[in-house]
């Protein structure tokens, strides 16, 4: 996990499979976006039925493989310069 660093809202939308817009509004309601597990948590908490979001993050497979996605643009130094 990675808190410390933002991730473009637009690449991040592309790795969960929703649009920028949806994103940003969980973002604004506090849903820890950056990490798929957490998020996973929030969204069952928080009763978000987000379908084929909460579709995605049921499998834990998959949560690990969209956080190593989510870790990797942190990382990648184009998109760092990219606007939020």
């Amino acid at each position: 996990m990675i808190p410390s660093l933002q991730v473009n809202t637009e690449q991040l939308a592309q790795v969960y499979g929703i649009s920028g817009q949806r994103l940003r509004v969980l973002r604004a309601q506090g849903a820890p976006v950056e990490t798929p597990e957490a998020l996973l948590v929030w969204l069952q908490t928080h009763g978000v039925q987000l379908g084929p979001l909460l579709a995605l993050l049921l499998d834990a497979v998959t949560r690990s493989d969209l956080q190593r996605r989510i870790d990797f643009i942190c990382h990648e130094p184009s998109t760092k310069s990219q606007p939020v």
